[in-house]
């Protein structure tokens, strides 16, 4: 039977006696963090392709239809959520318009079982990201909803299109003379 090595006594020194300033530990600490929230960021942003329910046409809707990104996500502009199209939102219009479309169909059933069509997000920041992402001060400044979405307008069914970083943030905001103080992002 083997001996198992001595166990090694390791010495833990302040950060002062190690040559360290406090800043810099600090520093340090900001920037592991930093990497966490991406790397858990990016295990959100993974389902890039989400199955949804019913199959919604961006293109029929902004190309076609003349719609604006807000006349169905409401709180892009006044709040922290662009949000999601409730069933009502939809059947202000679909209960009079292409009705015999098969994805209405699917679309008035829902509305007929009192239920909201359970769409599946394609953007958005794990809780543990500790990232504060608010659409209000974004469209304020007028950035376009395609710079963090892509043509939506193009796309048949959204898809992720762009994914957000850190450092995509940050260029973004330096670029356009925002903050990129790490409180306004993060907490």
């Amino acid at each position: 039977m083997k001996a198992r090595p001595a166990a090694r006594a390791v010495r833990l020194e302040p950060a002062s006696a190690a040559g360290l300033s406090c800043t810099s530990v600090w520093a340090e600490f900001l920037v592991s963090l930093a990497m966490l929230s991406a790397l858990l960021l990016l295990v959100v942003q993974t389902a890039s392709a989400a199955e949804q329910p019913i199959g919604f046409s961006h293109t029929a809707h902004i190309e076609k239809a003349s719609m604006q990104c807000t006349d169905c996500h409401e709180g892009a502009t006044s709040r922290d959520s662009a949000g999601l199209p409730s069933i009502r939102k939809c059947m202000l219009c679909h209960q009079f318009i292409a009705t015999d479309l098969p994805e209405v169909v699917r679309l008035s059933e829902y509305w007929e079982r009192k239920h909201e069509v359970p769409w599946e997000r394609i953007y958005g920041f794990a809780k543990t990201a500790a990232v504060q992402f608010r659409h209000a001060p974004h469209a304020r400044a007028e950035i376009a909803c395609s710079q963090c979405h892509g043509d939506v307008a193009s796309m048949t069914v959204a898809v992720k299109a762009v994914t957000h970083t850190m450092g995509s943030c940050i260029q973004c905001h330096r670029e356009n003379s925002a903050t990129d103080d790490c409180l306004a992002c993060h907490y």
